[in-house]
């Protein structure tokens, strides 16, 4: 558990994947989220694309829960959020590669953060596989460690921190698995036992 003054290591910038991204917005505070991170949160095309129209990609699943009132237009006219286009060879080259494996979100964030020296924050554990296995690995951070991060500087309160997780637990779907360091943060901030 991190102790009350230690501020976690935080990339910069940060590539939002879709499902973090997703959960990010579910807490109700994405903006003070994203202006918590030393550097910018980055999102490629296919992602914001997937993120506001869901059903126009392809997805092994789909919910419609909170989906239709996404409103991302805020964030990314004030600077806050960094929409990229892949643009040169090096990144359509790595999507391509990345794309036999994984959906075009998750490839062009790998593309994305490969070629900005960043990690890809995903919750997606294929996609956390893939990158690994990368050469280079692409390295990843999830929600609970961007949560964690605006947490202490951004000195949430407990309450608010409660709040905010519930919500990404009813909206998004979303609770770190079992038996993580993670899990522990989640459970002991959500009032929860431990699994």
């Amino acid at each position: 558990m991190i102790a009350s003054r230690e501020v976690p290591a935080f990339p910069r910038p940060v590539v939002l994947d879709a499902c973090v991204l997703l959960n990010l917005y579910a807490t109700g505070h994405i903006a003070a989220i994203i202006d918590s991170f030393p550097g910018h949160a980055l999102v490629s095309t296919q992602v914001l694309n997937e993120v506001l129209h869901p059903y126009n990609t392809p997805k092994r699943e789909h919910t419609s829960a909170g989906r239709a009132s996404i409103q991302l237009e805020p964030l990314i006219v004030a600077g806050a959020l960094d929409v990229i286009s892949l643009d040169s060879e090096r990144e359509h080259s790595v999507f391509v590669t990345l794309a036999r494996h994984l959906g075009d979100g998750e490839a062009a964030s790998g593309a994305l953060a490969l070629t900005r020296s960043a990690p890809v924050a995903t919750d997606d554990r294929k996609a956390i596989r893939v990158f690994a296995e990368y050469v280079p690995p692409i390295p990843t951070v999830g929600t609970v460690q961007l949560l964690q991060a605006w947490e202490t500087r951004a000195n949430v309160e407990r309450t608010a921190m409660r709040i905010a997780l519930c919500s990404v637990r009813l909206q998004a779907r979303f609770e770190p698995a079992n038996g993580t360091e993670g899990k522990r943060w989640w459970c002991d901030r959500t009032g929860d036992l431990p699994v």
